[in-house]
């Protein structure tokens, strides 16, 4: 096995770089938007609560989400989890944190 020696300082910058670059509009303004709401109840209920408020549509919120949980940039409920609250990862904190003082 590769031995891998990075400073958390660099993992850091990683993170903030990749969110920064390769995240939509949309993705971005999601993690703010849990980031704000604080924990929610499930994946499907925040889909569904702001698909209402910003009027995308369900089935993109959903996309979107899912996307953001592959890259474990949150966690919640899937297939074999159902119902587990959605939350940000320690990853997704450090990205959400940038974003917000940064003005993305």
């Amino acid at each position: 096995m590769i031995k891998i020696d990075t400073s958390r300082e660099e993992l850091t910058r990683t993170i903030i770089l990749f969110g920064v670059k390769k995240l939509t509009p949309k993705q971005k303004e999601l993690l703010t938007y849990i980031y704000k709401i604080g924990q929610a109840k499930t994946l499907t209920y925040l889909a569904r609560k702001y698909s209402e408020e910003t009027g995308l549509s369900y089935s993109t919120v959903k996309w979107n989400l899912r996307e953001l949980r592959d890259l474990n940039l949150i966690t919640g409920g899937d297939v074999n989890n159902k119902g587990e609250p959605v939350r940000l990862t320690e990853a997704g904190l450090l990205l959400v944190d940038y974003l917000r003082k940064n003005h993305f």
